[in-house]
């Protein structure tokens, strides 16, 4: 595997970023599958390459994995600043699909996240539902008030009444029935703080939504250590098999 940073200057962010790549070697002469990888609170898209074994693990199978950085932006417009959201749903994937040959195919697209980057990946497979087709989530940040306690620039990222802002079930019901095409996996750790807020959200969603997140909890904590070992998890579950030896994924 390559790993590659690419630093261009982002028209919408207005200034110099950086995307990381893990791309596969001997790439044969047709578009790359790929899995977008969002970042946590408090971190850059480096920190997946340097504090877990996803490069290692990624070198089994000739899938892109695509990890950029959002900052501490939780995939949000911001509110009189940067346009975050519209980067990584329009920008991000055009400026990328004009450089490598990587697969426009939905079922070549997944997307994983992890803390912060959870909760961009649900808003951003709830507004872009055909974007996507298998996507998990790790620890995922689900209830915006439980930000607020430990996150001081909250209010400069969304508002300062975290009340006013859609929940995640309220935006994932407009999409509902693309969002049932979606193959859904969430891990989470057993003594993670934001169990609680995980394990109601994943009830709201079925209830209301019926859509099954796939939730499994197991022993461990939010942090690297537990993050590092869900990997194998989440690759075994992705269809990276299918997609190497060219078969269909079905729902």
């Amino acid at each position: 595997m390559a790993v590659i940073s690419v630093h261009y200057s982002s028209q919408l962010l207005n200034s110099q970023t950086i995307v990381r790549i893990i791309m596969p070697d001997n790439i044969l002469n047709k578009p790359v599958p790929v899995i977008w990888w969002l970042h946590g609170l408090g971190d850059d898209g480096s920190v997946w390459i340097r504090k877990t074994r996803l490069e290692l693990i990624a070198t089994q199978y000739k899938v892109a994995v695509i990890i950029p950085d959002m900052q501490r932006s939780f995939s949000q417009n911001i509110q009189g600043g940067l346009p975050f959201f519209d980067y990584i749903n329009k920008e991000l994937p055009e400026y990328l699909h004009s450089i490598f040959n990587l697969s426009d195919r939905r079922d070549e697209n997944f997307l994983v996240g992890n803390s912060m980057g959870g909760y961009g990946s649900y808003k951003l497979s709830a507004i872009s539902p055909k974007r996507f087709s298998y996507v998990a989530t790790l620890s995922p940040v689900t209830n915006l008030k439980t930000v607020t306690t430990f996150m001081r620039d909250f209010p400069s990222i969304f508002t300062s009444n975290p009340e006013s802002i859609e929940n995640l079930v309220g935006l994932m019901g407009k999409t509902q029935n693309e969002l049932s095409n979606i193959h859904w996996l969430q891990l989470m750790g057993a003594d993670d703080p934001l169990k609680s807020d995980s394990i109601n959200f994943v009830k709201e969603t079925k209830d209301k939504l019926h859509i099954n997140l796939n939730q499994k909890i197991s022993p461990g904590n939010h942090n690297w250590t537990f993050w590092d070992k869900q990997l194998t998890e989440i690759f075994n579950w992705l269809p990276l098999q299918k997609v190497l030896t060219g078969g269909i994924i079905q729902k």
